[in-house]
């Protein structure tokens, strides 16, 4: 089995988790009218979204080079990851209008015991989400299964966050905390979105990987060598 095509089973897998994670935390949320809940659904709804891009991008970076595309498709990976980030880019707008409208015009949450059971079932499927995929990313060298792994891995700290505010929200009755906590939601989710969009950036603009002068010091050390020039990476 060739790399991408590894690649492509670990993203079947990452989806089905998080398609899981994201179903629970989304009928719960509306169920109970916390938004902080449901935001962090859609949230993995995305990470879902993304999966699925991923498979598109993948299955067109496996063609084999021809006469148009001489270097073959793998560039399509990193041009899916980008398309990844639209998708969360979306959810991040509508968890920044959602949490402001809960902030301004705060509403009830219904807190139960079964908020909490549910939001520490979903932090265990993105522990194992993040192991699997991210382990993946490392050993087959995709940038598109780590971006994905890392983003995956900010919904640990949001569940985190979620889980706190509903329980301050339950203890005080303070609910425009539900808001205020899908706020920071959002910026989280943006912090990710850099997080994923600089690296992929560097690799399609074919940006510089190892210095030259250390390139140019490790050549010049091999016995014989008399010079080195117009060195790249």
């Amino acid at each position: 089995m060739d790399r991408l095509a590894k690649v492509q089973r670990v993203l079947v897998v990452a989806c089905a988790l998080n398609f899981v994670a994201c179903v629970g935390k989304i009928v719960l949320g509306l169920t109970t009218g916390a938004m902080a809940i449901t935001a962090d659904g859609f949230h993995s709804l995305g990470d879902s979204l993304a999966n699925i891009a991923g498979l598109m991008g993948i299955r067109l970076a496996r063609r084999k080079p021809d006469e148009k595309h001489g270097y073959g498709y793998e560039r399509f990976e990193a041009v899916t990851t980008l398309l990844v980030v639209s998708f969360i880019s979306i959810t991040c707008y509508k968890v920044f209008e959602t949490g402001i409208s809960r902030v301004l015009k705060p509403e009830t949450v219904q807190v139960e015991p079964l908020m909490l059971l549910v939001m520490f079932g979903s932090m265990a499927v993105n522990v194992i989400t993040v192991l699997y995929e991210g382990g993946a990313g490392m050993r087959l060298k995709s940038e598109l299964l780590t971006a994905d792994a890392n983003e995956t891995k900010s919904d640990l700290w949001i569940s985190a966050g979620v889980i706190g505010s509903t329980w301050i929200v339950g203890r005080t009755g303070w609910f425009w905390l539900d808001g205020a906590v899908t706020i920071a939601i959002g910026f989280m989710i943006l912090r990710v979105i850099a997080e994923i969009v600089i690296p992929t950036a560097r690799q399609l603009a074919d940006a510089q990987v190892v210095e030259p002068s250390r390139v140019i010091d490790v050549v010049m050390a091999v016995p014989g060598a008399k010079f080195c020039h117009a060195v790249r990476s």
